[in-house]
């Protein structure tokens, strides 16, 4: 079956092709699941600010 060149070369070009995809699915995962660490990380920070203005606005329109 590997005495082939063609299927040899084949063969290790797939290879090569699945290696790159799963890494590339991997890295992907990892950014979005940072994406989502750094948005929550902003909704906390601003989230006080948040509150405050809507207690300003409520106190001027009761």
């Amino acid at each position: 079956m590997f005495s082939r060149p063609s299927f040899a070369v084949a063969f290790v070009a797939a290879s090569m092709l699945l290696g790159l995809f799963l890494a590339e699915v991997r890295l992907s995962r990892l950014q979005a699941a940072r994406s989502v660490q750094i948005a929550q990380g902003y909704l906390q920070l601003i989230d006080p600010l948040i509150e405050e203005n809507a207690a300003k606005v409520g106190a001027h329109y009761p």
